[in-house]
């Protein structure tokens, strides 16, 4: 996974392993919104 922050403040995330996709592009509060929710385990797999 490769991650760019891009000049208006928003994040592009693309696959490195399959780089003719199109990368999927969040702007900065869904983006800082994920960042904590990944922070509070919120992905976490189920133990």
């Amino acid at each position: 996974m490769e991650i760019a922050h891009l000049p208006e403040g928003g994040v592009a995330v693309r696959d490195t392993k399959d780089r003719s996709k199109s990368p999927h592009v969040y702007n900065r509060h869904e983006w800082e919104c994920f960042l904590i929710g990944a922070k509070n385990g919120e992905f976490d797999l189920p133990s």
